[in-house]
């Protein structure tokens, strides 16, 4: 560094230390930049245009939502207005408190959320996923009815070598 720029360095640093006295946090600071910005109370910096199209990429691939796994819920708006919004069926009520009546064109808050009761879609989902459940549990069974079986034969080889040596003599 020149001694101008030296001088303008450690003016900058001056009035970081002065801003950020009290922030205490790491630093950071973008390329081809002396700025140094504090990590507590300062912005990160912005997404390059690359860093955007990669974010950008990883929504667009993601999948959508499986209708079998969504549930319908009734919700009644503080505008009067009754519409019906979907949210994954691990939900067990309506997660939140406004959303977009599409009569009014407004946010709205909603007064009243009932769960409808499931599709055929909906239904069908649970029972495939019930009967998932339903073969894991008889395979863990059987793998546990296996294990006793063989601890009943251990203890019927043990009961049967004890009653072939005879009654323990008393000393």
């Amino acid at each position: 560094m020149t001694a101008q720029e030296r001088e303008a360095h450690q003016a900058a640093e001056a009035d970081f230390q002065h801003r950020h006295a009290e922030c205490h946090a790491m630093r950071w600071s973008v390329a081809g930049s002396r700025t140094t910005h504090c990590g507590f109370c300062c912005p990160p910096p912005p997404l390059s245009e690359k860093q955007i199209e990669a974010i950008l990429s990883i929504f667009a691939s993601a999948d959508h939502p499986n209708p079998a796994e969504l549930d319908t819920w009734r919700l009644t708006l503080t505008c009067g207005h009754v519409t019906d919004k979907t949210q994954h069926s691990s939900n067990t009520y309506w997660s939140a408190s406004t959303t977009h009546c599409s009569t009014c064109g407004q946010t709205r808050g909603i007064v009243t959320s009932e769960k409808l009761p499931p599709s055929p879609a909906r239904h069908a989902a649970e029972h495939r996923h019930l009967a998932m459940k339903l073969d894991e549990a008889r395979r863990e069974h059987e793998r546990h009815q296996k294990k006793a079986d063989a601890a009943r034969r251990r203890i019927d080889k043990l009961e049967a070598q004890s009653t072939a040596l005879g009654p323990v003599a008393e000393s």
